[in-house]
């Protein structure tokens, strides 16, 4: 007779690297710096306190990459993977090549595996985000968002 592995729990951070740049930056008035960005070292240690220590802490960095911009993004990608992120970049060859959709499969993926008890989702898009983090809401999954408030009204009007 064999017995199943328990899934573990799981808390789940997707940090949507366009749209928070973005947001940031229309706030800003200009393209923002390093001294204006998070800490992902802090992000990161916040995430492992809100996960505590019966459950797995994942984050991952969904980017797009402009074509020619390589060499510039590795060191960041790079800072990254150093202190515990994973990171999803894509190639931004259109308007609509965006990584809203990989972060909702990523999330599927991982509520679809069992265990999953709290997702933690940084964007302020709420066209992509609002219903899925509703339905996962409403099946007994802890939703965090991580916005700024200027661009995440939907989660302010949820619940």
């Amino acid at each position: 007779m064999s017995l199943a592995t328990p899934v573990p729990a799981r808390v789940l951070l997707v940090w949507d690297a366009p749209n928070m740049d973005m947001s940031l930056g229309s706030l800003l008035g200009a393209r923002p710096t390093s001294t204006f960005r998070p800490r992902f070292d802090a992000v990161g240690r916040w995430l492992l306190d809100l996960a505590g220590p019966d459950a797995v802490a994942e984050a991952t960095v969904f980017t797009n990459v402009v074509p020619g911009s390589t060499e510039v993004v590795r060191p960041w990608v790079e800072a990254l993977r150093n202190v515990g992120f994973a990171v999803f970049a894509k190639p931004k060859v259109s308007d609509d090549s965006d990584v809203d959709e990989d972060m909702l499969a990523h999330i599927r993926l991982r509520a679809g595996e069992g265990g999953l008890q709290h997702v933690v989702v940084a964007s302020g898009d709420g066209r992509a985000f609002r219903e899925p983090l509703e339905t996962l809401d409403a099946d007994g999954t802890a939703v965090t968002v991580i916005g700024f408030r200027e661009h995440a009204s939907f989660a302010l009007s949820s619940r």
